[in-house]
């Protein structure tokens, strides 16, 4: 008889993206909550766009900090989706989300 070997792919870093994206929210909430209303409903209400666009705030605030990171990891794991599903990769590790990140 013999022994079969048994590979298994965690996929627990992605959990733990998901989770770091939830406190994200929840810190961005922490922050500043009239942002955040505002920032989710930009796309309906011109008027919020132009009032931020007004505001002279710097790039290194914290909302802007968290908001920034939140996007990008957002849309790395969308690239990092496309990219697995395009190119057929049974390995879906860790190491081969960060060329994308």
């Amino acid at each position: 008889m013999q022994a079969l070997e048994k590979i298994i792919t965690t996929k627990s870093w992605v959990t733990a993206l998901i989770m770091l994206l939830f406190i994200g929210v929840v810190l961005l909430k922490a922050l500043d909550t009239n942002r955040l209303k505002g920032s989710v409903f930009s796309l309906f209400n011109i008027n919020f766009i132009e009032s931020e666009s007004e505001e002279n705030t710097s790039f290194f605030d914290s909302f802007k900090i968290v908001i920034f990171m939140f996007t990008v990891i957002v849309l790395s794991l969308l690239a990092y989706r496309f990219k697995t599903y395009r190119l057929s990769i049974n390995v879906s590790s860790f190491s081969s989300y960060l060329p994308v990140f």
